[in-house]
């Protein structure tokens, strides 16, 4: 199929450096892509594109690399396109100062069955999107001045920071356990870290850390159908989204609304009169 080469090619072109012409291969893809029902090779093309648009700085890679994810979530079998377009969010929003976006997208790629694809994305490269995040996070100041983790001050040192970098460059590619496992610590660490340093921040500038911000409609259905007593599975099935997926937003509701528990969440939503008008209970 053409399409098929295109994405090749263009991936081909950006390892090149040659991000110009790896858009444009890459944009047609798409475009032949969407003729089809195809949405497997669709979110994978689409998470190449929001790739070489991040490093290009085009404004359209968020929206790109969101429905990547999307669609990998509906099709069956292609986590590493999910894991992969997530690191990438997270590199979008470390960029843009964004510490707990990075942290939420970050955190959703350690999960299990995640971080043996988030760590060998891009499929093939000798670098992959996980070192690139630690070596941005080890080189910013502001990361390394001070952390917090699970309320313990940590002070960390350089050396720390390159063996992390170092784990997760021998984790590319990697199908040992005992590489892996490390790899995925350290992914499930830094997330950890991103959020205290959030929450820092936060503090510093007299804000609640995690403040009663509104919920996006996507939360705002999950909530709702916590409010029903449904499992994260089967609020998976229901908005045919990803169990992991399905966690994460739950993890965002609690942190927006200061809430500790999904017991809360129910009777918040209760409260506020929320209902899952329009959404097909299985």
């Amino acid at each position: 199929m053409k399409a098929h080469g295109m994405t090749t090619l263009g991936d081909l072109l950006a390892r090149a450096g040659e991000f110009g012409p790896a858009r444009e291969r890459l944009d047609a893809a798409v475009a032949l892509y969407r003729t089809t029902t195809d949405r497997s090779h669709t979110a994978r093309a689409l998470a190449y594109l929001g790739r070489v648009a991040r490093r290009r700085g085009d404004r359209d890679a968020r929206r790109c690399l969101e429905e990547a994810i999307e669609l990998a979530q509906r099709a069956v079998g292609w986590p590493h396109v999910e894991a992969g377009a997530r690191l990438e969010l997270a590199l979008l929003a470390h960029a843009a100062d964004d510490s707990r976006a990075a942290a939420d997208h970050l955190a959703a790629c350690a999960g299990d069955g995640m971080s043996i694809w988030a760590l060998s994305w891009p499929p093939g490269s000798g670098q992959g999107a996980a070192v690139e995040l630690a070596e941005r996070l080890a080189a910013s100041q502001r990361y390394r001045q001070a952390r917090r983790v699970d309320g313990a001050r940590v002070t960390p040192r350089a050396s720390g920071e390159a063996s992390r970098v170092a784990r997760l460059a021998a984790a590319v590619g990697a199908r040992d356990s005992a590489t892996l496992a490390s790899a995925s610590h350290d992914l499930a660490e830094m997330a950890r870290e991103l959020v205290a340093l959030a929450d820092e921040r936060a503090a510093r500038g007299g804000r609640k850390p995690r403040g009663s911000t509104a919920l996006t409609p996507r939360e705002r259905e999950v909530a709702a159908l916590l409010a029903r007593g449904l499992s994260n599975r089967a609020i998976g099935e229901v908005l045919v989204i990803s169990e992991g997926t399905t966690a994460l937003h739950v993890q965002h509701i609690l942190g927006k609304l200061g809430l500790a528990s999904r017991a809360q969440v129910a009777v918040w939503a209760a409260r506020a009169n929320m209902s899952t008008d329009g959404v097909e209970t299985i």
